[in-house]
């Protein structure tokens, strides 16, 4: 509870200060959003490592099919996401989207082996 209100304060405290630094110097907004970004993950990189580890406790009853690709997968989404959030506060909100775009077929061709395993499970069974 403590780093969700931590994680908030400087969220909001970034939110003024970067609307005085949008006024005086729009040019240095990303890389106030860029700093933001990392404080905030070095707040949540506990939280990670339980979810992680919690992900790693249950592969174990699964044969540790699928716990690579989930990670990655869930690594892909939170890492184009943020860069998304980059290009938005840069203004160029286009190439953002591209990027999240790249990030959901990155995601998608990386599930497809166990998309086949499924499909296979399906139709033999």
């Amino acid at each position: 509870m403590t780093n969700i209100i931590a994680i908030c304060g400087v969220g909001i405290y970034a939110v003024f200060v970067l609307a005085v630094i949008k006024e005086l110097k729009r040019e240095y907004a990303p890389y106030l959003v860029l700093g933001v970004l990392v404080t905030i993950s070095l707040f949540i990189i506990p939280e990670i490592g339980n979810a992680v580890s919690f992900i790693n406790e249950c592969a174990a009853y699964t044969g540790n099919l699928y716990t690579e690709t989930i990670l990655k997968a869930i690594g892909i989404a939170y890492l184009c996401s943020a860069a998304n959030d980059i290009c938005k506060a840069a203004g160029e909100g286009n190439i953002g989207g591209y990027i999240e775009s790249a990030g959901k077929i990155e995601i998608l061709a990386l599930c497809l082996p166990l998309f086949r395993e499924l499909f296979e499970l399906a139709v033999l069974n």
